[in-house]
Formats: structure tokens, sequence, C-alpha cells
């Protein structure tokens, strides 16, 4: 097993993009509307700060920080 990684999404990446709509999809069933612009909308913004955590190179969850 890999160190878990824990890191601040800086770029947009496809698969930062279906990582990320994989772990909403988890929390309800509703459909959540996440896309590359979305994604970003977060990585340009000064006040937001979305982290990734990662194991054996899959992402398994996130955090998202606003000052």
């Amino acid at each position: 097993m890999d160190p878990v990684k824990i890191f601040e999404v800086t770029e947009v990446r496809d698969e930062y993009v279906a990582a990320i709509v994989k772990l909403l999809s988890q929390l309800s069933t509703s459909q959540h509307i996440f896309t590359r612009d979305t994604l970003q909308s977060l990585v340009q913004c000064d006040t937001t700060h979305l982290f990734l955590l990662q194991v054996d190179g899959a992402v398994g969850g996130m955090l998202t920080l606003c000052s």
C-alpha cells in the first residue's frame, strides 16, 4: 500500500473531476452537476482551497476550506 497523499488541487484535470463526481454521488442519490468549469472556478478562487486525499493512486476523499 502506498502512503496516503493529501494535496491541494491547483489545476484542472479530468481525473479530478471524475473523482469528485464519484465522491459527490456517495453523499446522496440526487444528481450532482460538477464539471471542469466548476473545478476551474474553485481553483481560481483565492478564498477556497480544495484538497484531495489519494491512496494507491485513487482519490478517496476531499476537503474544501474557505477563508
